[in-house]
């Protein structure tokens, strides 16, 4: 693809991903002159357990696997499609990841460097409020699940409320 090729997908899928659902046509084409296009073979590692990163990534296409080491062995605890985003809660939290993400299949994503997002603090407050809101929306996401994962688990435990 050529660079102008690419800045068009870039638009074109950042306009329709659930993440800008919220955002004008001028706030995606702010948000995409940010952001870098990247392209993950299968088995490549987006971020490891253990390490920091200053980036978020919003999947374009293929899918994650989010994966987990349990007594020397990669278990994996679920994968990120279209629409995701990965490694938001150590971009807005500045901390280690709790687990190593690699590409099942060809993924296509959008990165955004902390840097570059708080730059456009002063200069564009609404694009970084929708974003900020956008990213909490996939935290919670996830932390939902973990709590329906919780729960679902305890009363296996317990053997309340459910099969077992």
């Amino acid at each position: 693809m050529l660079a102008a090729e690419i800045q068009t997908y870039q638009f074109e899928k950042l306009r329709n991903s659930p993440f800008t659902s919220d955002f004008s046509d001028e706030q995606c084409h702010d948000l995409s002159a940010v952001l870098e296009f990247c392209v993950l073979e299968p088995g490549d590692t987006l971020l490891r357990e253990g390490e920091y990163s200053d980036r978020v990534y919003l999947i374009l296409s293929g899918a994650l696997a989010v994966v987990k080491q349990i007594g020397g062995q990669d278990e994996v605890l679920t994968f990120m499609s279209e629409g995701s985003v990965a490694g938001a809660m150590g971009f807005v939290g500045g901390q280690e990841h709790s687990a190593t993400i690699r590409a099942k299949v060809k993924t296509e994503l959008l990165s955004l460097h902390r840097d570059d997002f708080e730059s456009m603090v002063n200069t564009n407050p609404v694009l970084v409020y929708r974003a900020m809101r956008a990213l909490f929306r996939s935290v919670h996401g996830i932390v939902r699940t973990m709590n329906e994962h919780y729960v679902q688990l305890t009363n296996y435990i317990s053997k309340q409320g459910g099969r077992y």
